[in-house]
């Protein structure tokens, strides 16, 4: 039987875990946005970076979702809350960050895309963000 450990969930679990440290009070989840404001993190893509005889580095990308419920309107205020979040994620994955066996590396905010849904009165920002890990 292969010995293995999930690395995608690893870096998904340490992502999450970075966010609501920092951003207190917003929800997080993994299969759907819940309540009135609140954070989705969908896992996209894992690629490997490079290989050495005993670790790999590899990257993931993530789309992390901050959604709220507008009661309807789209006003400057909405707007206002949403790309405050988008720009606190922006700091939080800036740059180079520690390495260790359980931490990310060169988080990255690679592009953030403002929507609204006036059918479900919803606005989101959807934040793609790339992150490296070494494993061995």
């Amino acid at each position: 039987m292969i010995d293995y450990t999930n690395q995608m969930h690893k870096a998904i679990d340490k992502v999450a875990s970075v966010i609501t440290k920092e951003i207190t009070g917003v929800p997080m989840s993994f299969d759907e946005n819940k309540g009135n404001s609140s954070f989705y993190l969908q896992p996209l893509n894992d690629d490997v970076v490079e290989r050495f005889a005993s670790t790999v580095i590899r990257q993931y990308t993530l789309l992390l979702v901050y959604e709220i419920t507008t009661g309807g309107q789209y006003s400057e205020n909405v707007f206002k809350q949403l790309s405050n979040i988008a720009e606190r994620v922006k700091i939080i994955f800036s740059g180079p960050q520690s390495s260790t066996e359980d931490e990310y590396f060169n988080g990255v905010c690679e592009s953030i895309e403002y929507e609204r849904d006036d059918d479900q009165t919803k606005a989101r920002a959807n934040i793609t963000l790339t992150v490296q890990r070494l494993e061995t």
